[in-house]
Parts: C-alpha cells; sequence; structure tokens
C-alpha cells in the first residue's frame, strides 16, 4: 500500500474542518486546480456569470452545475488566486492613474485652451468638487411616487371635468308657438 498524503493546502489552515474534510458550505475542499477549474476561473474573471459559465462548459462537453461551479470559484484555493489577480489589476490602475495624472499635467500646461478646460473638468469631476451631469437612475420608491402623483392629478382633472358639465338644454317644442 502507498501512503496518499491527505493534506490540504495551507489555505484551508483557518478553515475549521473538524475532521471531515469538508467545508463550511458542506463541499470538499479543492486538493489543487486541475485544468478545468483554471478555465472556469478564467472565465469568471472575464465577468461571465456562473449560468453562462455552465453553458459555456455543457457546449464543450463538460457537465457542471451553476451550484458546483459557484462552489469552485468561492473555495479558498479558488479565492487565493482571484485575489492575487485582483491585486495585480489593482496595481496595473494605479501605474495607469499616475500615468493619466502626467498626460493631465501635459494638456494643462502645453494644450490648447479647450484642452486645459477639459483637463481641468476631468480633475474637478474626479476629486469630486464639480457635481456630475448625469442623474441617478431612480429607483421603484421614486417610480410608484411619480406615478401615483400622475393618477392623482388625472383624478383632480376628472373632477373639475364632472364638475362643470354644462346642463341639458330642453329643446322640445313649445305648444303655444304651434298654435
Amino acid at each position: 500500500m502507498t501512503n496518499m498524503d491527505t493534506s490540504l493546502p495551507s489555505v484551508y489552515n483557518g478553515y475549521d474542518l473538524m475532521g471531515k474534510q469538508k467545508l463550511p458550505n458542506g463541499m470538499n475542499p479543492l486538493k489543487r486546480l486541475q485544468p478545468i477549474h483554471k478555465h472556469i476561473i478564467a472565465l469568471h474573471l472575464q465577468g461571465m456569470k456562473n449560468r453562462d459559465i455552465q453553458s459555456f462548459l455543457s457546449q464543450a462537453g463538460a457537465e457542471y452545475t451553476v451550484v458546483r461551479i459557484s462552489h469552485i470559484i468561492t473555495d479558498p484555493l479558488s479565492r487565493q488566486v482571484i485575489d492575487t489577480f485582483n491585486d495585480q489589476v489593482d496595481q496595473d490602475l494605479k501605474t495607469l492613474e499616475i500615468q493619466a495624472v502626467d498626460v493631465l499635467k501635459d494638456a494643462m500646461t502645453n494644450g490648447s485652451m479647450d484642452q486645459k478646460l477639459r483637463g481641468a473638468d476631468k480633475i474637478l469631476r474626479a476629486n469630486g468638487r464639480f457635481a456630475d451631469k448625469t442623474t441617478s437612475a431612480e429607483t421603484a420608491e421614486d417610480v410608484i411616487a411619480r406615478v401615483l402623483e400622475l393618477a392623482s392629478q388625472s383624478m383632480e382633472t376628472v373632477k373639475e371635468v364632472v364638475r362643470t358639465r354644462p346642463k341639458m338644454i330642453d329643446i322640445t317644442p313649445d305648444r303655444e308657438a304651434t298654435d
């Protein structure tokens, strides 16, 4: 008999597996990332929803449920990969921010008046010193309140029409006039 290593990666040290070798979500922890797991993580990082990942995989002949895909993505071993990727993206964005500031400085110093004004506008908006022209989306409560207000105004208009209805005109001929 061979001795199989049943120990889990160190990423699971913070979990209370209580000797059951199961995660709190009831799933077995991943001992290592298989190529299919890496593929699922890559699709997740591209912004695909679990349902879309499941559809994509089923077209390729791999049968994974949406729940299983969710468990793979939320597994601490997968989260470690996802967090590392997100940290790298954050670093890249910080580098781009520095370059963007340099471009703005150059435009503000050496550019035309139009470029200077646009640069100043971008800086003021980014710092929250200048109100953005876009309005926030209405909530369901806002829409309902607006509909009720319109309905109330419509009812008032109908009541006015009913109150000011002209009286009936008697158009029957007079009998005296026919004699």
